[in-house]
């Protein structure tokens, strides 16, 4: 019988946190003990279960998981559809190195409060699995999107801008993000976008050169971090530029299916840029796309200001964008009521189903 407590996330941003962690967290420390905390409102901790939730569909399998959708049956946020993240211990333990993301994701989530970040709700666990509840956003990734077609300048300022307001407040927390990628930047109903996977973060950066660790995805790092010669926030910005270019090409620039060569042509860094590019949008790539990280836009003591003030941008309203007021080129169609459905991703042998073979409290 699994004797773990369960962790709330709130829209509040309000927490309650495990009463005691399981024996294999005791021994791996994958899951830290922390204060337990009332809600803001003072109300009785909320305590959620296996019942709480139904599972809907499945979404996507990731490296250490699965994604689902569910709904929560429940209490307060009955009714309501969320995306729950399924991580198996299994998984991180045989990939040692990982462990310290899975704690530091759950963290900046819990810590983070920004409409242009995917919001946690709860978090709880079983002695074999981790489980993280998330705003569930239903526009869909940029990464399928843009597959579609290649976007315009003017489609890809919106989302630079976005994006850029995004890892501006995440730098402001001392926190870089270390893995912007079309597959990480997912619309909301609206179509604004929304930060997801904060797995590669690293917290409590204040330096330049304080990080070390070879993390994200190796087509959008920069040359500092290959070289695992220490790296800070300019390692975001010369993933910006990258991210531009595959908006607008469909491709990132240095892709290679051999990972050496692939290496290779990022620390040699010759672009080749589009013809239909205009001169500010190769300018903009061309400063945010250097291999020296003091050099790089956006480097130094002001971070994103430099950046906004580029004149690729001089015609967004950096005001509006931080409020979501810009004009979303994009508008996702509104989805009806997702209904359970009796698929074979949904009803498919209990090793499948997250919630098999675990044991809840049923306090």
């Amino acid at each position: 019988m699994c004797d773990n407590s369960m962790i709330l996330n709130n829209s509040n941003s309000q927490k309650v946190n495990m009463a005691e962690k399981s024996k294999l967290a005791e021994k791996t420390d994958l899951v830290p003990q922390m204060e337990k905390k009332l809600c803001l409102d003072e109300q009785e901790p909320i305590i959620v279960n296996k019942e709480d939730f139904e599972i809907v569909k499945f979404l996507q399998s990731g490296g250490f998981g699965d994604v689902h959708q569910v709904r929560k049956t429940t209490g307060r946020d009955a009714g309501k559809i969320f995306a729950m993240k399924v991580i198996s211990r299994k998984k991180v333990l045989e990939k040692n190195r990982k462990i310290g993301s899975m704690k530091t994701e759950r963290r900046i989530m819990e810590a983070i409060d920004s409409s242009f970040c995917c919001k946690l709700f709860y978090s709880f666990e079983t002695d074999q699995k981790l489980y993280l509840v998330m705003e569930y956003l239903s526009g869909g990734e940029l990464f399928n999107i843009r597959s579609q077609r290649a976007f315009t300048e003017e489609m890809a300022q919106f989302y630079l801008a976005e994006v850029i307001v995004a890892l501006s407040y995440l730098h402001s927390l001392n926190i870089i993000y270390r893995d912007l990628k079309t597959e990480n930047v997912v619309l909301d109903v609206s179509g604004h976008v929304k930060l997801v996977d904060f797995g590669s973060c690293k917290d409590n950066v204040t330096g330049r050169s304080q990080a070390k660790t070879l993390c994200g995805t190796i087509e959008y790092m920069a040359p500092e971090m290959l070289l695992k010669s220490g790296h800070g926030r300019p390692v975001d910005w010369w993933s910006l530029g990258i991210f531009f270019i595959e908006m607008l090409t469909n491709r990132t620039p240095f892709y290679d299916k051999d990972s050496k060569k692939m290496k290779k042509k990022i620390f040699e860094c010759q672009l080749i840029l589009p013809e239909h590019m205009t001169d500010a949008a190769a300018d903009l790539v061309k400063k945010l796309i250097v291999p020296d990280p003091d050099s790089r836009l956006g480097s130094g003591p002001t971070d994103s200001e430099e950046i906004k003030s580029h004149p690729f941008f001089n015609n967004i309203d950096w005001n509006k964008a931080a409020e979501r007021q810009l004009e979303a080129p994009i508008k996702p169609e509104n989805e009806d009521a997702p209904k359970a459905e009796n698929s074979s991703e949904n009803s498919a042998q209990d090793e499948n189903d997250p919630f098999s073979n675990f044991a809840f409290s049923d306090t």
